[in-house]
C-alpha cells in the first residue's frame, strides 16, 4: 500500500462517478416497464458510462438472451455493469492519484539556476 497514491480529488470523482453509474443501473432495474420496457434508455446510458469494459459483458450476455426467459441474463448484466463501474472507479481514483502525486513532486522539487 505504500506505492499507491492518496487522492481527495480522486475518491471525490470516483464517488460521484459510483453515484451516476448506480443512478442509471437503478433506473434501468427499477424503471417503467423494467428491464424489458421503456428503461432501455438508462440501460444504453449505463453501457456508454461503463465502457470499455462494458463491452466484454454485453457481449457475453447477449448471446444468451434468447436462451433463457426467467431473466437471469438481466441480472447478469446488471451486475456486470456494476462489477465495470467499480472497476471504472477504481481506474479513476489511481489515475487522479498518480497524477496529483506527479504534480506534488514537481512543485516540490527544488528550482535551480544555470
Amino acid at each position: 500500500m505504500k506505492y499507491l497514491p492518496r487522492s481527495i480529488a480522486g475518491a471525490i470523482v470516483a464517488g460521484m462517478y459510483l453515484l451516476v453509474v448506480g443512478y442509471l443501473i437503478w433506473g434501468f432495474v427499477f424503471g417503467s416497464g423494467g428491464p424489458h420496457g421503456e428503461a432501455g434508455t438508462s440501460f444504453l446510458y449505463a453501457f456508454v458510462v461503463t465502457l470499455p469494459l462494458s463491452t466484454i459483458v454485453l457481449s457475453s450476455t447477449l448471446d444468451l438472451k434468447g436462451a433463457d426467459p426467467s431473466g437471469f441474463n438481466d441480472f447478469l448484466i446488471v451486475t456486470g455493469l456494476a462489477v465495470c463501474g467499480l472497476i471504472n472507479a477504481a481506474m479513476i481514483y489511481l489515475i487522479l492519484g498518480f497524477v496529483s502525486q506527479g504534480l506534488r513532486a514537481l512543485a516540490n522539487k527544488p528550482h535551480t539556476t544555470i
